[in-house]
């Protein structure tokens, strides 16, 4: 015969045994809703990311940005120098009768206006500290001392900017002036560059 104290202890084991079983299973539903929800949004994440990604490389590119500046260069090989400038020209040169003495060439300036193809865009000339380059006497050396902003110096060379004397070109217009004044500036501007080739 099973007696009173027995049957008490029965209900007492079978109701722990259930309290121990939903502990577990709502632990184990917790663990499992909170691993579902990091899942989900990691792969929300995951998602974005890899949308912004596409945007980002199928991105058109606007025609009015600014194209990215390459560095060319004026190279005057019978100098070993050569002088950095960016933009869209091309520039090169002619020596002339003497040897210390460069015309520069705009391929924009040429192809505006015919007979700007042998000179129009200034002079370059070079010389030592003590050689005098105009009319107000002053040496090379002093014009670097005084503002070297506008003459270059590479090794004991000193490099200077001369505007041309002549229109370029074959007919004389206000567009053609203005335009071989542009490409002498342009030019005068590169000059205090120079670097050793």
């Amino acid at each position: 015969m099973i007696n009173a104290n027995q049957k008490g202890f029965a209900v007492v084991e079978t109701l722990l045994i259930v309290a121990i079983l939903a502990i577990i299973g709502g632990t184990g539903y917790f663990v499992w809703h909170a691993k579902q929800n990091t899942e989900s949004s990691l792969n929300n994440t995951t998602n974005s990311q890899q949308a912004i990604s596409k945007q980002t490389k199928k991105a058109p590119t606007n025609s009015s940005s600014s194209p990215t500046t390459q560095i060319k260069y004026l190279v005057i090989n019978e100098w070993g120098v050569k002088f950095p400038y960016a933009g869209d020209d091309t520039l090169s040169y002619k020596i002339e009768q003497t040897p210390d003495a460069a015309s520069i060439i705009s391929a924009n300036l040429a192809k505006a206006f015919p007979g700007c193809d042998a000179y129009g865009a200034g002079n370059i000339g070079r010389g030592h500290a003590n050689d005098s380059v105009d009319e107000s006497g002053q040496t090379l050396g002093q014009q670097y001392q005084a503002n070297p902003a506008s003459i270059g110096k590479v090794g004991d060379y000193y490099y200077s900017f001369g505007h041309n004397q002549a229109a370029c070109a074959s007919t004389i217009t206000d567009a053609a002036a203005k335009a071989q004044s542009a490409a002498n500036d342009f030019v005068k501007a590169i000059v205090p560059k120079a670097q050793a080739e």
